[in-house]
């Protein structure tokens, strides 16, 4: 793999999380990273993408002034704050991947003869409609070939689909053009996180040449993608699920290639700020330390919120559990061996417990095989944050 420094981003709706990666030794090295969300914002008259700010805006000033830039940030629209954000982090933008994850991407695997990816391009292309139920002219649709296979003596393959909606992509994409960049190849965020866990599955962790999982990519504006085929890694039959703000996705691994994915919405409301300030005093006083009523009222608020959080990750729960049974209906009643879990709110305190309780399948917070990461000291603030962000590290090992 190689050694040079590669800048990464991946936007969940419209958060950006930004990585200045390096791989050495074997190892993944976080050099850099930040995070942007172009959610709301109050527009002012006369803002708009080229993002002229006054001189009191700049960067090198002292905290006051860098509390007037995010406020008057704020006031931008979204692709001059945008703008704004990857020149402050000198960004070389011809050479920054991007992963897109959107709510309501829709997948299908179809089976065809094997025939040249000239002809395999064609079909896809000019007759894809036939595949989906959906109307396709509101998505843009791209494919990969997940094996090559002999069947009654015939040669075969087996082709995922895509579908992303076409509205989330367009808006995407004119958010970077005022941005003033033009990306040229756009992983899609489940693909990335596929290609980690994929390699981590085929072989020990650290080695240096681990990228074997073909791109599935979204190319403007055409939506083509480099045809040259790789076979996915042998591992495990795993689940992996990414607990994001907004919605949940579940990606499915046959013996490391890609056999399900699908997505849903997932509203926790102030459920996680409750969550999150236990796990802090939990942190504080450990279980070992109870001793008083104090503790006491805290464990009793322990087991309301771990039941409230069982609560609100029911239908999460319930989903999985049908792909779950039907992956098993598919393999002669064998089931998933492992689900992993990540994304954003992967960091939740009961998570692993409840669906290790509710699947009867062991779960696992991160990674296969204890990999992680490692953080520079610029960045260590993120360290705690490390079994969010599978795809961004799935997009560092793109190899082209």
């Amino acid at each position: 793999m190689s050694k040079a420094k590669k800048w990464l981003a991946v936007v969940r709706d419209e958060h950006w999380t930004l990585a200045k990666v390096l791989f050495r030794k074997g190892a993944l090295h976080v050099l850099r990273m930040s995070e942007l969300d172009l959610g709301d914002f109050g527009p002012t008259e006369g803002a708009g993408v080229e993002g002229a700010l006054p001189a009191e805006m700049g960067i090198e000033a002292g905290s006051p002034a860098r509390a007037g830039v995010v406020v008057r940030d704020a006031m931008l629209e979204p692709a001059a704050r945008l703008k704004l954000w990857l020149r402050r982090e000198k960004v070389p933008l011809k050479q920054l991947k991007l992963s897109v994850s959107y709510l309501g991407v829709i997948t299908r695997i179809i089976v065809l003869p094997k025939m040249s990816s000239k002809d395999l391009q064609k079909l896809l292309t000019e007759q894809v409609e036939q595949y989906f139920t959906l109307n396709i002219e509101d998505y843009v649709v791209d494919y990969r070939v997940i094996e090559h296979f002999t069947e009654e003596e015939q040669e075969k393959q087996k082709v995922l689909l895509a579908a992303l909606p076409k509205s989330r992509w367009e808006g995407f994409y004119k958010t970077c053009l005022g941005a003033g960049f033009k990306p040229k190849v756009v992983d899609l965020a489940s693909d990335s996180t596929l290609r980690l866990y994929a390699n981590l599955g085929e072989r020990k962790v650290p080695k240096k040449n681990v990228a074997t999982v073909r791109d599935m990519t979204f190319n403007i504006p055409s939506a083509t993608v480099n045809r040259d085929i790789e076979n996915g890694g042998a591992g495990l039959d795993w689940a992996i699920v990414d607990v994001g703000v907004g919605h949940v996705e579940f990606i499915l691994l046959e013996q490391g290639k890609f056999f399900l994915y699908s997505d849903m919405e997932l509203v926790f409301d102030s459920l996680t700020d409750a969550l999150y300030e236990y796990k802090a005093l939990r942190v504080r006083q450990p279980s070992a330390e109870l001793q008083n009523e104090g503790d006491t009222l805290l464990e009793s608020r322990q087991e309301l919120l771990r039941v409230e959080l069982e609560a609100a990750l029911f239908p999460v729960l319930q989903t999985l559990g049908e792909f779950i049974n039907f992956f098993a209906a598919r393999h002669f009643g064998k089931s998933i061996d492992q689900v992993f879990i990540t994304g954003g709110f992967s960091d939740l305190p009961f998570l692993q417990e409840l669906f290790s309780d509710n699947l009867g399948i062991e779960a696992q917070i991160g990674f296969p095989k204890g990999w992680r990461p490692r953080f520079k000291k610029k960045v260590r603030a993120y360290e705690e944050q490390w079994m969010r962000h599978a795809s961004l590290y799935g997009l560092a090992f793109r190899e082209d």
